[in-house]
């Protein structure tokens, strides 16, 4: 049988492949049913895989099967050893290492899709330094972005569509993943000039996402090159400023100081759960995002903040997951590709720019699922 013939796959790509997942030689072997040995033997060229072992091998690796016929391996193979991360983390997870790879590959679809008189897409022209102000390139992002605090509090639990819409109104992408665990990774930024993209953490609280959003975008706002954050406290400096900027565009200092539940409480230097709940309602932010500012603006003690901040990780670590039927595949897929990206794929097969097969594959959907998907963007599903 045809999927029985060997195949003459380059060992170097081999191994690239493999090692550009993150998995070890016996979850590939366990994977797709055979010895490790066998596989350490392809990687070597004493061996060559079948047809249907490549096939298997590209199902593991998430690559197309023409990858497997390359003479060498391809340009992005040192692309995640040069992300910089401000984790202390030595490797990253495969799951972590497969939304970044397909970050990148959309972005560079997206990168090609765009028309100049595409009315969707503003570029986003904040350009920032850490020699500057956070509160002043806040008040920047913030005019960028076009969301007024009473829009965002009207929100309510569309506060992060919201943001997220605003945030694709200017030409940034936003995607979403999945299957990795938000103590490794809240989000990442891939800052270029052209079609710059934002990754968040699927898994991760609603408004935590909101603050990641945010704080991506001062990556990007600062051209930096591409980044990983799981936001925690850190010395960073950069990751210092952008926590800053993103608490700043979310909560204004004026409109936080200015806020009745502060108000009454002058001269206060700690503050209930109570408390902290209302003005994160207000902001559509988490309480700790809330009280981190107050902190920032000498409303409270470093030993409150730090006593408040053991007392949550202790609430969270016993916090049980919520149980739901979780959403539709097209808006499940919508968190996943973003409005900005899928619009601009549905916007180019509609002009027939490009064939159903090419959208389909852009979008890993089926055309069938095309106006479920459309549908689920038009109502900000994202």
């Amino acid at each position: 049988m045809a999927a029985s013939f060997k195949i003459d796959v380059k060992p170097s790509v081999l191994a690239w492949a493999r090692s550009s997942t993150g998995l070890r030689l016996d979850e590939v072997a366990r994977k797709i049913g055979v010895d490790e040995a066998r596989v350490a033997a392809w990687e070597h060229g004493t061996e060559q895989p079948t047809l249907a072992q490549v096939r298997k091998l590209g199902e593991v690796y998430k690559r197309p099967l023409a990858v497997f016929l390359l003479d060498e391996p391809p340009a992005d193979g040192q692309a995640l050893k040069d992300f910089r991360s401000a984790s202390t983390k030595q490797s990253m997870s495969p799951a972590l290492r497969l939304a970044i790879r397909e970050a990148r590959e959309r972005q560079e679809v997206a990168a090609e899709l765009v028309t100049p008189d595409d009315d969707d897409v503003t570029p986003f022209d904040v350009v920032a330094t850490l020699a500057e102000d956070a509160e002043v390139v806040a008040g920047r992002i913030r005019s960028a972005l076009r969301v007024s605090l009473e829009e965002a509090r009207s929100a309510g639990s569309g506060a992060l569509s919201r943001w997220r819409s605003a945030v694709e109104a200017r030409g940034v992408l936003v995607f979403g993943f999945a299957g990795v665990e938000v103590s490794e990774a809240r989000g990442f930024a891939l800052a270029r000039d052209s079609m710059p993209a934002i990754g968040i953490n699927n898994q991760d609280a609603s408004n935590a996402r909101i603050f990641t959003l945010m704080h991506e975008l001062t990556h990007v706002a600062l051209r930096a090159g591409d980044s990983l954050c799981d936001i925690a406290d850190s010395d960073d400096a950069t990751e210092v400023f952008c926590n800053r900027v993103a608490g700043a565009v979310l909560v204004p200092a004026n409109a936080l100081l200015s806020s009745l539940e502060v108000v009454r409480a002058a001269g206060r230097q700690t503050w209930s759960d109570e408390s902290l709940r209302t003005l994160a309602t207000q902001f559509a932010v988490s309480r700790e995002v809330v009280l981190r500012r107050l902190l920032i603006l000498n409303r409270t003690t470093p030993k409150h903040y730090a006593e408040w901040r053991t007392r949550l990780a202790a609430e969270v670590a016993v916090r049980k997951p919520k149980q739901s039927g979780g959403p539709s595949y097209s808006v499940k897929m919508a968190s996943q590709l973003g409005r900005l990206y899928t619009h601009l794929v549905l916007a180019a097969h509609d002009r027939e720019s490009i064939t159903s097969s090419t959208a389909s594959s852009y979008l890993g959907v089926k055309v069938n699922h095309f106006g479920a998907l459309a549908n689920a963007i038009a109502v900000g599903a994202t």
